[in-house]
């Protein structure tokens, strides 16, 4: 799991309650490379807009890359993403 401090204290201040509505947690497997699969996350930054679009941002949250696509992997990363940030360090 790549994350910085940042991304995990982004996803809980606009993906919970703190900012009505909150963002949500995209979470999509995108990128097939060899053996190798990542899964970014996005989410939208709510104090930030956009001055083309007039828009929240979308940024790139915490991000896996794994072997296999099976349910376990997910698993891991939600529970990755909730527990003590300090284990992606």
């Amino acid at each position: 799991i790549v994350a910085i401090a940042r991304q995990l204290n982004d996803l809980v201040r606009f993906c919970t309650t703190q900012f009505l509505p909150a963002s949500v947690l995209c979470i999509d497997t995108t990128f097939n490379i060899e053996n190798f699969f990542v899964t970014p996350t996005t989410y939208k930054h709510k104090t930030l807009v956009d001055r083309q679009y007039d828009k929240e941002p979308t940024l790139l949250g915490p991000t896996m890359i794994h072997m296999q696509t099976k349910a376990e992997s997910y698993k891991f990363f939600g529970s990755s993403l909730v527990s003590d940030p300090s284990i992606m360090s």
